[in-house]
């Protein structure tokens, strides 16, 4: 794999978004997962046992890690789809794609680790 140039496919994309459009598009991404964090605080032991103050440090720092979460799997995303594409541009809808799988995917894995391993979260 050519880090150099997977490095210069995402640097040339990225230059294609303007800054005001990736602010909204990581403010619209925030405030979706803001909402889904507040929808399901009720499936948790804290939305019934906890002050509510823990319950919004919860959900920010809960947004928080989703937004993070969600960046790093879009840069990872694209670094997988520009290496299988080589010179090419990708699709968008190849990176969406993988985009979704890698999201998706962590979040199970950390729900597994956090609920059944760790037992630091509970429902």
């Amino acid at each position: 794999m050519q880090f150099p140039r997977l490095f210069a496919q995402l640097t040339a994309a990225l230059e294609d978004l303007s800054f005001r459009s990736a602010v909204e598009l990581l403010m619209v991404f925030a405030g979706l997962n803001f909402l889904w964090e507040v929808a399901q605080l009720p499936l948790y032991d804290i939305w019934y046992e906890a002050s509510l103050g823990s319950i919004a440090f919860a959900v920010l720092h809960c947004t928080v890690g989703d937004v993070l979460i969600g960046i790093n799997s879009a840069i990872v995303a694209f670094l997988v789809v520009a290496g299988v594409y080589q010179s090419r541009t990708p699709p968008l809808w190849v990176v969406g794609l993988m985009f979704v799988v890698i999201s998706v995917g962590y979040t199970v894995y950390s729900e597994w680790l956090n609920v059944s391993v760790r037992r630091s979260w509970s429902y």
